[in-house]
């Protein structure tokens, strides 16, 4: 999986949102619903995807993740921001929009 999400990363132009989970089993969470509200109101411009650290043990080392959960930002294939630790929908509002999706209606 990971060379293909690699390959996914590198050939998708627009923003990829990575959100890097402890496991499958974790309840839906309120963070969960806004990043598929936002790739639902954004479908040509944003992707989500959703991994769990056991299953993508690799990816982490490769990008240096150090904590779970974590939300990892790639446009057009690039890193552009890496946040770890649990956030409220505002606080990754405020920071994507501070950063990132600066002309996206969130």
């Amino acid at each position: 999986m990971s060379t293909e999400l690699d390959q996914f990363i590198q050939d998708y132009r627009g923003f990829i949102i990575i959100h890097l989970r402890h496991s499958q089993i974790e309840s839906e969470s309120e963070l969960d619903l806004f990043l598929k509200e936002l790739e639902a109101k954004n479908i040509n411009q944003i992707r989500i995807v959703q991994l769990t650290a056991a299953e993508h043990k690799q990816w982490i080392q490769k990008y240096r993740i150090y904590g779970v959960p974590a939300i990892i930002v790639f446009r057009n294939g690039l890193l552009c921001m890496r946040l770890r630790g649990r956030l409220s929908v505002k606080n990754l509002k405020q920071l994507l929009q501070e950063d990132v999706f600066r002309n996206f209606n969130l």
